[in-house]
């Protein structure tokens, strides 16, 4: 997440300055949360989600896996939420020491209760642990 964080950071930068250049009202506060879990399925990594969001309106998320194990990890990240949207990266292998990362710029405004969750899906279509995060009257939690 080291590498990941310090890429995610800069989007979130990014899409920060596009906001204050694009609305009426410079004073708006983008808020990123980001979550964490062992990937599980046999392999030695780690699966993050990041959720940017000012208040109830969401502006991006941004899914990584890391390599922690000794050998190469094949298949793709997935990012999906419980109304049935999604947003997959195509296969990829994800060498030891390293990660990749997924980003999905969704400008929606949730309500209490929307969740969305990132996972790594190996080649073989078997789906690791997922990380998830459910929008909140105070914001993204951790679900």
């Amino acid at each position: 997440m080291r590498r990941a964080l310090a890429v995610m950071s800069a989007t979130v930068a990014v899409v920060a300055g596009t906001l204050a250049v694009t609305t009426q009202s410079a004073q708006a506060a983008v808020s990123c949360h980001t979550f964490s879990k062992k990937t599980g399925g046999g392999l030695d990594g780690k699966t993050y989600l990041m959720m940017c969001e000012n208040q109830h309106f969401v502006q991006s998320f941004h899914a990584s896996h890391e390599n922690t194990g000794g050998h190469s990890h094949t298949g793709k990240i997935l990012i999906a939420d419980n109304h049935n949207q999604q947003k997959s990266s195509a296969n990829m292998t994800i060498r030891p020491d390293e990660e990749k990362q997924l980003d999905w710029t969704i400008n929606q405004d949730w309500q209490s209760g929307h969740r969305v969750c990132a996972v790594w899906v190996i080649s073989n279509g078997t789906k690791t642990n997922h990380v998830c995060g459910k929008m909140s009257d105070i914001g993204f939690l951790e679900d």
